[in-house]
C-alpha cells in the first residue's frame, strides 16, 4: 500500500508527540524490513526535536492527496465556488496542473490551477478543489526531459539528423491530438519554437534528482551499503553530494541504521 516517497499524514498516532503530531504531513523516505518494530520512517521531527525522521506503523497514516506543478489530473467533479452549482462542461478532461493557489473565498484552503486544452475554448484555466480531481499515472508528464527516438523513416536525412542528438523538456501534453506531447525544441526549419510528438517518438532522459531511485556503487567510508537501492532525498546538503534514505539498512552495523547517506553522482547508479 506504501511506499518511499508517498506522503502521508497522521491520523491515528498514540505515542509521546501524540498532539503535535495529529495531522502532520510528510514523506516517508524508507521502509525496513518486514521483521521491523515498525512498518515505516517519515521525515517528521517530533516535538523534542531529536532525530530527522519519526517512525510510523502504517495503521497511523493516511496517503495524502496533493498535487504539484507538471501533474496530469483528470476532472471528476466540479462546483463554481461563485453560483455554487454543479458544472459539467469539464467532466473527464484531462490537463496539466499550472500551480496551487489561495481559495479566494476562503485563505485557509488551496485550489488547483489546471490547463485543459478544449476545442470549444482552445485553453481553459479553471481552478479545481483537490477532492474534484484524479491524479494520472502516464509514462511521460511536463516537465520531463526527453530525447527523440523512433524518430519517422520517410522524413529527410538532415531532419532525422537535426533531433538525433536533442534533448528537450516536453512543455505541455494535449491529449486532444496524436501528438500530444509539445517540447521546447523548435522545428528543424525554425519555422515553430516547439515541435509536437507521440508518446512512442518520446524517450525520458534519466536524471539525478530528488525522488530518483538508485542503487548505490561505492561508497568510500560505508562499504557495508555497496549495492543497497534507495531514493534521493536532496541535495546540496552536503557540497556536490546527493541525500540518500535506502530500503532496508537491517543488515548494517547498529548506529547506521536508518541515517541519510551522503553520496556523489559517480558512486551512485540510476535505476527504474
Amino acid at each position: 500500500m506504501f511506499k518511499v516517497g508517498d506522503r502521508v499524514k497522521v491520523t491515528n498516532f498514540k505515542g509521546a508527540d501524540a498532539d503535535c503530531m495529529s495531522k502532520k504531513v510528510g514523506t516517508i523516505v524508507q521502509i525496513p524490513s518486514k521483521n521491523g518494530i515498525f512498518d515505516c520512517l517519515v521525515d517528521i521531527t517530533p516535538q523534542s526535536g531529536v532525530g530527522t525522521s519519526t517512525p510510523f506503523n502504517f495503521y497511523e497514516l493516511t496517503l495524502v492527496k496533493e498535487f504539484k506543478v507538471g501533474d496530469r489530473v483528470k476532472v471528476i467533479d466540479y462546483t463554481n465556488v461563485i453560483t455554487g452549482k454543479k458544472d459539467s462542461t469539464f467532466l473527464g478532461k484531462v490537463g496539466n496542473v499550472l500551480g496551487i493557489v489561495v481559495n479566494a473565498l476562503d485563505i485557509n484552503s488551496t485550489m488547483i490551477t489546471v490547463d485543459i486544452p478544449d476545442p470549444f475554448f482552445k485553453v481553459s484555466h479553471t481552478n479545481y478543489f483537490v477532492e474534484e480531481l484524479e491524479l494520472l499515472k502516464e509514462k511521460l508528464k511536463v516537465g520531463d526531459r526527453v530525447r527523440f527516438v523512433n524518430i519517422p523513416s520517410h522524413w529527410d536525412n538532415d531532419i532525422k539528423e537535426y533531433y538525433s542528438d536533442k534533448i528537450g523538456t516536453i512543455t505541455r501534453i494535449n491529449s486532444e491530438v496524436t501528438y500530444k506531447y509539445r517540447t521546447d525544441v523548435p522545428t528543424s526549419t525554425g519555422a515553430l519554437p516547439f515541435s509536437c510528438w507521440r508518446e512512442d517518438e518520446l524517450e525520458l532522459v534519466k536524471e539525478f534528482g530528488v525522488g530518483a531511485r538508485v542503487k548505490v556503487k561505492s561508497a568510500a567510508f560505508n562499504s557495508f551499503i555497496i549495492g543497497k537501492t534507495g531514493t534521493i532525498i536532496a541535495i546540496g546538503e552536503e557540497v556536490d553530494k546527493y541525500t540518500v534514505t535506502l530500503d532496508d539498512t537491517t543488515d548494517c552495523p547498529v548506529g547506521t541504521r536508518h541515517q541519510k547517506y551522503y553520496l556523489y553522482e559517480e558512486e551512485l547508479e540510476l535505476i527504474d
